[in-house]
């Protein structure tokens, strides 16, 4: 076994071993937004690994965990289930025991990270067209900032809008920024969480040479995933590492925003997981809404490090036949907004407005869904 292989191997030992510390006393399962779902348990999972590992590995529900991290924050033992349950992943795929309708989709994100540097499978050279008539400038040319776009972004007609607003924001403030275009990658966020450890080492050092070789001092995120991933868990990063929010609010403080005031709208805004409860940014986006002239914020019942997650964490946006599952959460977290009476409902992840989009046309509303920095491109002063 190559050395590589055996420290793998070792990370996902260690996670398993930390399920030794549960004593079964049922916080995390109490706080799991999957039991509105009637799907998950996660106590009874873990139980289930220590007694029947076998069984375990071939069970969907190590698939439905998304990571959210509300588990975490409640356990008096501080175990991390999505952690281990990352590692029974990938023991299932090492075992080959992956349930089939599971595997279908899965394996073919996996094939795409590998291959083409991202889980849609798209070639690289599509990364950029979201910049059509947009004139955006490579970080080859020297740059303050790199916008790191993230596959969402790239890819998705939907979550597009997010880039090309990004861009207008940062070029309305002056802001000498750029992207990697076909040089980006994945940043082996959700890999990771669907179980390849493997991969995600080789995404992680490939994207540390990549803005070693470009000289990247600070890096801009648009998506909360990649955010937390490169700040909380790449062994080496740039110097500096924000969510788009945190950079936001900065521009917002010294003034280089103009807003319009005009029209006046309501909105609620919705918790990423991997922004909220995973690094604590709860105020910031907060405080960039009620900063714009006429924008007035209403809470959702379930907010902040109570806010239901959409769903889609964890790399199930790419296990498509438990979609149903998943797509129960982002259908409670609408009706929730929708009950707020907003004219809008806001957040600041490319996978909760993907998610949160469905939800709301699943319910039968009328609520548009945006993410936070094409609200702040729409009400610059033109």
């Amino acid at each position: 076994m190559a050395i590589a292989e055996v420290e793998v191997d070792k990370i996902l030992d260690t996670r398993l071993k930390t399920l030794n510390m549960c004593f079964q006393c049922g916080a995390c399962s109490g706080i799991c937004p999957f039991g509105y779902t009637h799907a998950f348990n996660p106590r009874q999972l873990i139980l289930l690994s220590l007694l029947e590992r076998d069984t375990t590995l071939a069970s969907e529900k190590i698939w439905i965990c998304s990571s959210c991290n509300a588990c975490v924050d409640r356990c008096p033992m501080e175990v991390k289930p999505p952690e281990a349950f990352a590692s029974l992943r990938a023991r299932a795929v090492e075992h080959g025991v992956v349930p089939e309708h599971v595997a279908k989709t899965l394996f073919l994100a996996l094939k795409g990270t590998t291959r083409h540097g991202n889980p849609w499978g798209k070639s690289k050279n599509e990364r950029t067209r979201w910049t059509a008539g947009l004139d955006v400038r490579k970080a080859s040319e020297g740059v303050d900032v790199l916008y790191q776009v993230g596959c969402g972004a790239s890819f998705d007609p939907r979550a597009q809008k997010i880039a090309r607003a990004m861009a207008h924001v940062m070029k309305t403030a002056g802001v000498n920024f750029g992207i990697l275009g076909d040089e980006e990658n994945c940043c082996g966020s959700c890999v990771r969480r669907m179980g390849e450890e493997g991969l995600y080492r080789f995404l992680s050092e490939t994207n540390v040479e990549i803005w070693r070789k470009r000289n990247i001092k600070k890096v801009v995120m648009g998506s909360p995933h990649c955010y937390n991933v490169v700040k909380n868990e790449y062994t080496e990063r740039p110097a500096e590492v924000q969510h788009y929010v945190q950079f936001l609010e900065e521009l917002v403080n010294d003034g280089k925003l103009p807003f319009a005031k005009e029209p006046k709208i309501t909105v609620t805004y919705h918790d990423p997981c991997f922004l909220g409860r995973h690094n604590g940014i709860y105020d910031t986006p907060r405080a960039i809404l009620e900063a714009m002239p006429g924008v007035t914020v209403v809470e959702m019942r379930n907010n902040k490090e109570k806010s239901i997650c959409c769903g889609g964490g964890g790399g199930r946006m790419w296990v498509e036949p438990m979609e149903e599952v998943r797509m129960q959460l982002a259908d409670i977290r609408a009706k929730e907004a929708v009950g707020t009476g907003a004219d809008a409902l806001v957040t600041a992840c490319q996978f909760c407005m993907i998610n949160l989009l469905e939800g709301v046309k699943d319910v039968g509303a009328e609520l548009p869904v945006k993410d936070l920095i094409m609200l702040v491109s729409e009400r610059l002063v033109r």
